[in-house]
Protein backbone atom coordinates (compact mmCIF):
# COMPACT_ATOMS: atom_id res chain seq x y z
CA UNK A 1 0.00 0.00 0.00
CA UNK A 2 3.01 2.55 0.26
CA UNK A 3 3.87 2.20 -2.87
CA UNK A 4 0.68 4.01 -3.88
CA UNK A 5 1.54 6.26 -1.71
CA UNK A 6 4.58 7.08 -3.29
CA UNK A 7 3.23 7.13 -6.80
CA UNK A 8 0.67 9.90 -5.26
CA UNK A 9 2.90 12.13 -4.50
CA UNK A 10 5.48 11.68 -7.19
CA UNK A 11 2.02 12.40 -9.50
CA UNK A 12 1.33 15.41 -7.23
CA UNK A 13 5.19 17.00 -7.72
CA UNK A 14 5.41 15.99 -11.08
CA UNK A 15 1.89 18.09 -12.65
CA UNK A 16 2.35 20.55 -9.74
CA UNK A 17 6.20 21.28 -9.17
CA UNK A 18 6.26 25.38 -9.51
CA UNK A 19 3.26 25.66 -7.36
CA UNK A 20 4.85 23.59 -4.75
CA UNK A 21 8.52 24.83 -5.48
CA UNK A 22 8.19 27.39 -2.15
CA UNK A 23 7.33 24.82 -0.19
CA UNK A 24 9.82 22.11 -0.92
CA UNK A 25 13.02 24.33 -1.68
CA UNK A 26 12.49 27.83 -0.80
CA UNK A 27 14.08 30.37 -2.95
CA UNK A 28 15.43 28.30 -5.28
CA UNK A 29 14.53 28.48 -8.82
CA UNK A 30 15.35 26.89 -12.06
CA UNK A 31 13.68 23.40 -13.77
CA UNK A 32 12.83 19.98 -14.13
CA UNK A 33 15.06 17.80 -15.81
CA UNK A 34 15.41 14.17 -16.71
CA UNK A 35 18.20 11.93 -16.33
CA UNK A 36 19.31 9.89 -20.05
CA UNK A 37 17.50 6.77 -21.27
CA UNK A 38 21.14 5.43 -21.74
CA UNK A 39 22.33 5.47 -18.15
CA UNK A 40 21.93 2.57 -16.05
CA UNK A 41 18.49 2.94 -14.12
CA UNK A 42 17.65 2.04 -10.66
CA UNK A 43 15.11 -0.10 -9.54
CA UNK A 44 12.96 3.34 -9.16
CA UNK A 45 13.70 6.30 -10.62
CA UNK A 46 14.16 9.49 -9.07
CA UNK A 47 10.59 11.27 -8.35
CA UNK A 48 12.28 14.46 -9.60
CA UNK A 49 15.42 16.11 -10.60
CA UNK A 50 15.52 20.02 -10.09
CA UNK A 51 18.19 22.12 -12.00
CA UNK A 52 18.95 25.62 -9.89
CA UNK A 53 19.31 28.56 -11.50
CA UNK A 54 20.32 31.24 -8.14
CA UNK A 55 21.72 34.62 -9.32
CA UNK A 56 25.75 34.51 -8.95
CA UNK A 57 25.76 31.45 -7.76
CA UNK A 58 27.02 27.86 -10.10
CA UNK A 59 23.94 25.59 -10.76
CA UNK A 60 22.66 22.37 -8.80
CA UNK A 61 21.04 19.64 -9.18
CA UNK A 62 18.39 18.65 -6.74
CA UNK A 63 17.39 15.16 -6.82
CA UNK A 64 13.69 15.29 -4.34
CA UNK A 65 13.03 11.92 -3.70
CA UNK A 66 9.16 10.75 -1.67
CA UNK A 67 9.44 8.01 0.59
CA UNK A 68 6.71 6.64 2.46
CA UNK A 69 8.02 3.30 3.88
CA UNK A 70 11.09 1.48 5.06
CA UNK A 71 13.60 0.69 2.59
CA UNK A 72 16.99 -0.87 4.11
CA UNK A 73 18.86 -0.55 0.14
CA UNK A 74 17.58 3.45 -0.32
CA UNK A 75 20.85 4.85 0.62
CA UNK A 76 22.48 2.89 -1.81
CA UNK A 77 19.94 4.20 -4.16
CA UNK A 78 20.03 7.94 -3.63
CA UNK A 79 23.88 7.49 -3.50
CA UNK A 80 23.65 5.77 -7.10
CA UNK A 81 20.84 8.46 -8.50
CA UNK A 82 23.29 11.32 -6.98
CA UNK A 83 25.94 9.56 -9.17
CA UNK A 84 24.08 9.02 -12.48
CA UNK A 85 22.98 12.73 -12.53
CA UNK A 86 26.11 14.45 -11.33
CA UNK A 87 27.58 11.96 -14.48
CA UNK A 88 24.98 13.54 -17.09
CA UNK A 89 25.08 16.93 -16.01
CA UNK A 90 28.49 18.05 -14.42
CA UNK A 91 26.71 19.85 -11.42
CA UNK A 92 26.90 19.39 -7.67
CA UNK A 93 24.05 17.38 -6.76
CA UNK A 94 22.09 18.05 -3.40
CA UNK A 95 19.41 14.84 -2.60
CA UNK A 96 16.61 15.95 -0.64
CA UNK A 97 14.37 12.99 1.29
CA UNK A 98 10.92 13.59 1.88
CA UNK A 99 9.85 11.46 4.74
CA UNK A 100 6.00 10.57 5.50
CA UNK A 101 6.83 8.17 8.02
CA UNK A 102 9.36 7.69 10.52
CA UNK A 103 10.09 4.18 9.07
CA UNK A 104 10.92 6.03 5.50
CA UNK A 105 13.45 8.38 7.44
CA UNK A 106 17.10 7.12 6.34
CA UNK A 107 20.51 8.54 7.78
CA UNK A 108 21.75 11.83 6.76
CA UNK A 109 25.12 10.65 6.00
CA UNK A 110 26.00 7.62 4.07
CA UNK A 111 29.66 5.93 3.91
CA UNK A 112 30.72 3.90 0.90
CA UNK A 113 34.51 3.27 1.18
CA UNK A 114 37.27 4.50 1.19
CA UNK A 115 40.41 4.51 3.89
CA UNK A 116 39.67 4.94 7.72
CA UNK A 117 39.93 8.80 8.15
CA UNK A 118 39.05 9.60 4.20
CA UNK A 119 35.85 7.20 3.85
CA UNK A 120 33.78 8.82 0.89
CA UNK A 121 30.21 9.86 1.93
CA UNK A 122 26.68 10.78 0.66
CA UNK A 123 25.36 13.27 2.06
CA UNK A 124 21.47 13.47 2.37
CA UNK A 125 19.00 16.31 3.07
CA UNK A 126 15.89 14.57 5.53
CA UNK A 127 12.66 16.46 5.52
CA UNK A 128 10.73 14.43 8.10
CA UNK A 129 7.04 15.65 6.93
CA UNK A 130 5.58 13.75 9.84
CA UNK A 131 7.16 16.27 12.02
CA UNK A 132 6.37 19.50 10.51
CA UNK A 133 4.08 21.78 12.14
CA UNK A 134 0.60 21.30 10.07
CA UNK A 135 -0.20 24.73 11.10
CA UNK A 136 3.05 26.21 8.89
CA UNK A 137 1.90 24.15 6.06
CA UNK A 138 -1.64 25.44 5.90
CA UNK A 139 -0.36 29.27 6.31
CA UNK A 140 1.33 28.77 3.24
CA UNK A 141 -1.79 29.41 1.30
CA UNK A 142 -0.81 26.84 -1.54
CA UNK A 143 -3.21 24.64 -2.28
CA UNK A 144 -1.29 21.83 -4.04
CA UNK A 145 0.43 21.33 -0.57
CA UNK A 146 -3.47 20.46 1.39
CA UNK A 147 -3.36 17.43 0.38
CA UNK A 148 -0.03 16.39 2.23
CA UNK A 149 -0.93 18.08 5.31
CA UNK A 150 -2.76 15.50 7.08
CA UNK A 151 0.50 13.06 6.99
CA UNK A 152 1.86 16.15 9.06
CA UNK A 153 2.19 16.66 12.59
CA UNK A 154 -0.96 18.68 14.21
CA UNK A 155 -0.31 20.96 16.55
CA UNK A 156 -2.79 19.29 19.24
CA UNK A 157 -2.07 15.64 17.98
CA UNK A 158 -5.22 14.86 16.74
CA UNK A 159 -4.73 13.82 13.48
CA UNK A 160 -8.98 12.70 12.61
CA UNK A 161 -9.48 16.51 13.56
CA UNK A 162 -6.60 17.85 11.15
CA UNK A 163 -8.48 15.97 8.08
CA UNK A 164 -11.63 16.98 9.07
CA UNK A 165 -9.93 20.61 8.51
CA UNK A 166 -8.24 19.67 5.54
CA UNK A 167 -11.15 18.33 3.58
CA UNK A 168 -13.01 21.31 4.44
CA UNK A 169 -10.30 23.71 3.25
CA UNK A 170 -10.39 21.80 -0.13
CA UNK A 171 -14.27 21.96 -0.43
CA UNK A 172 -13.89 25.87 0.18
CA UNK A 173 -10.99 26.48 -2.38
CA UNK A 174 -12.02 29.39 -4.58
CA UNK A 175 -14.26 31.17 -1.87
CA UNK A 176 -12.73 34.53 -0.01
CA UNK A 177 -8.95 33.79 0.64
CA UNK A 178 -8.71 31.09 -1.38
CA UNK A 179 -10.46 32.58 -4.24
CA UNK A 180 -8.31 33.13 -7.91
CA UNK A 181 -5.86 36.21 -7.66
CA UNK A 182 -6.93 38.98 -10.66
CA UNK A 183 -3.62 38.22 -12.41
CA UNK A 184 -5.04 35.20 -13.40
CA UNK A 185 -1.82 33.04 -12.07
CA UNK A 186 -4.23 30.95 -9.41
CA UNK A 187 -6.19 30.10 -12.24
CA UNK A 188 -10.06 28.79 -10.65
CA UNK A 189 -10.54 24.80 -9.15
CA UNK A 190 -12.04 22.45 -11.43
CA UNK A 191 -14.29 19.84 -9.78
CA UNK A 192 -12.60 17.57 -10.78
CA UNK A 193 -9.31 18.62 -9.28
CA UNK A 194 -11.03 19.30 -5.76
CA UNK A 195 -12.17 15.68 -5.91
CA UNK A 196 -8.58 14.38 -6.61
CA UNK A 197 -7.03 16.39 -3.57
CA UNK A 198 -9.81 14.75 -1.57
CA UNK A 199 -8.88 11.57 -2.56
CA UNK A 200 -5.48 12.73 -2.21
CA UNK A 201 -5.27 14.13 1.38
CA UNK A 202 -7.58 10.80 2.48
CA UNK A 203 -4.62 8.78 0.51
CA UNK A 204 -1.70 10.53 3.05
CA UNK A 205 -3.89 10.53 6.20
CA UNK A 206 -3.61 6.66 6.02
CA UNK A 207 0.04 7.28 6.84
CA UNK A 208 -1.40 7.71 10.31
CA UNK A 209 -4.82 6.84 10.79
CA UNK A 210 -7.08 3.41 9.88
CA UNK A 211 -8.84 3.22 6.55
CA UNK A 212 -11.94 2.57 8.21
CA UNK A 213 -11.55 5.98 9.99
CA UNK A 214 -10.53 8.27 7.27
CA UNK A 215 -13.24 6.64 5.32
CA UNK A 216 -15.99 7.46 8.08
CA UNK A 217 -14.45 11.20 8.77
CA UNK A 218 -14.41 11.72 4.60
CA UNK A 219 -18.10 10.64 4.35
CA UNK A 220 -19.37 12.80 7.39
CA UNK A 221 -17.52 16.20 6.18
CA UNK A 222 -18.87 15.60 2.64
CA UNK A 223 -22.26 15.07 4.04
CA UNK A 224 -22.07 17.43 6.58
CA UNK A 225 -21.08 20.08 4.12
CA UNK A 226 -23.55 19.28 1.51
CA UNK A 227 -20.60 18.81 -1.08
CA UNK A 228 -22.15 18.52 -4.48
CA UNK A 229 -19.99 14.86 -4.75
CA UNK A 230 -21.52 11.52 -4.47
CA UNK A 231 -19.02 9.28 -2.60
CA UNK A 232 -19.94 6.20 -4.41
CA UNK A 233 -19.61 7.46 -7.63
CA UNK A 234 -17.41 10.43 -7.59
CA UNK A 235 -14.61 9.52 -5.11
CA UNK A 236 -12.73 6.38 -6.10
CA UNK A 237 -10.68 6.12 -2.83
CA UNK A 238 -14.46 6.12 -1.42
CA UNK A 239 -15.35 3.53 -3.91
CA UNK A 240 -13.91 1.26 -3.17
CA UNK A 241 -14.35 0.27 0.30
CA UNK A 242 -17.86 0.99 -0.16
CA UNK A 243 -17.61 -1.73 -3.18
CA UNK A 244 -15.23 -3.83 -0.98
CA UNK A 245 -18.19 -3.34 2.02
CA UNK A 246 -20.89 -4.85 -0.39
CA UNK A 247 -18.53 -7.65 -1.74
CA UNK A 248 -18.86 -8.49 2.02
CA UNK A 249 -22.33 -8.26 2.42
CA UNK A 250 -22.98 -10.40 -0.54
CA UNK A 251 -20.78 -12.99 1.20
CA UNK A 252 -22.74 -12.34 4.49
CA UNK A 253 -26.17 -12.72 2.98
CA UNK A 254 -25.39 -15.96 1.27
CA UNK A 255 -23.58 -16.70 4.80
CA UNK A 256 -27.13 -16.24 5.85
CA UNK A 257 -28.70 -18.07 3.74
CA UNK A 258 -27.30 -21.42 3.69
CA UNK A 259 -27.48 -21.16 7.82
CA UNK A 260 -31.15 -20.24 7.30
CA UNK A 261 -31.41 -23.79 4.98
CA UNK A 262 -28.79 -25.76 8.00
CA UNK A 263 -32.10 -25.07 10.40
CA UNK A 264 -34.56 -25.72 7.12
CA UNK A 265 -33.50 -29.32 7.01
CA UNK A 266 -33.22 -30.26 10.50
CA UNK A 267 -36.83 -28.79 10.88
CA UNK A 268 -38.39 -30.90 7.93
CA UNK A 269 -36.53 -33.85 9.14
CA UNK A 270 -38.15 -33.26 13.12
CA UNK A 271 -35.01 -33.13 14.39
CA UNK A 272 -35.29 -30.19 17.68
CA UNK A 273 -32.89 -27.48 18.05
CA UNK A 274 -32.50 -25.84 21.38
CA UNK A 275 -31.48 -22.02 21.44
CA UNK A 276 -28.15 -21.79 21.99
CA UNK A 277 -27.11 -24.27 18.61
CA UNK A 278 -29.67 -22.22 16.75
CA UNK A 279 -28.04 -19.29 17.79
CA UNK A 280 -24.74 -20.75 16.65
CA UNK A 281 -25.55 -21.85 13.66
CA UNK A 282 -27.33 -18.20 12.50
CA UNK A 283 -24.67 -16.41 13.71
CA UNK A 284 -21.40 -18.46 11.31
CA UNK A 285 -20.15 -16.15 8.14
CA UNK A 286 -18.06 -19.90 7.71
CA UNK A 287 -18.86 -21.24 4.42
CA UNK A 288 -16.75 -24.14 4.42
CA UNK A 289 -18.40 -24.73 7.74
CA UNK A 290 -21.81 -23.82 7.01
CA UNK A 291 -21.40 -26.09 3.43
CA UNK A 292 -20.73 -28.99 5.75
CA UNK A 293 -23.47 -28.38 8.25
CA UNK A 294 -25.57 -28.35 5.56
CA UNK A 295 -24.47 -31.71 4.15
CA UNK A 296 -24.93 -33.44 7.37
CA UNK A 297 -28.34 -32.15 7.96
CA UNK A 298 -30.23 -34.45 5.35
CA UNK A 299 -28.67 -37.42 7.66
CA UNK A 300 -27.78 -36.23 11.13
CA UNK A 301 -29.81 -37.74 14.10
CA UNK A 302 -29.17 -34.95 16.10
CA UNK A 303 -28.69 -31.14 15.81
CA UNK A 304 -25.10 -32.06 18.16
CA UNK A 305 -24.04 -34.38 15.34
CA UNK A 306 -24.32 -31.63 12.55
CA UNK A 307 -22.51 -29.49 14.40
CA UNK A 308 -19.90 -32.04 15.94
CA UNK A 309 -16.52 -32.39 14.55
CA UNK A 310 -16.81 -35.68 13.94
Amino acid sequence: MAGRFDTSFKELVTHHFVSLLPWLLPGVRGEVVRLSEELPATLRRADLIFRSEADGAPPTLYLIECQCQGDADLPLDLLLRAALAHRQYRLPVETVLLAFTPQASVPEEYVFGGRAGRESRHLVSVRRIYDEPAESALSLGIRQVLPMVPAMQPQDGDRATLLVRVLERIIDLDKGENAPDASGLRPPITDAQRKLMMDQAATFATLHLSKQNVQGIVREVVERRHYMLDPIRDFPWLRAGYEEGIEKGIEKGKAAGIAESVLAFLSARNIPVDPRLRARILSCQDRTLLDRWIARAATAKSADEVLGDN
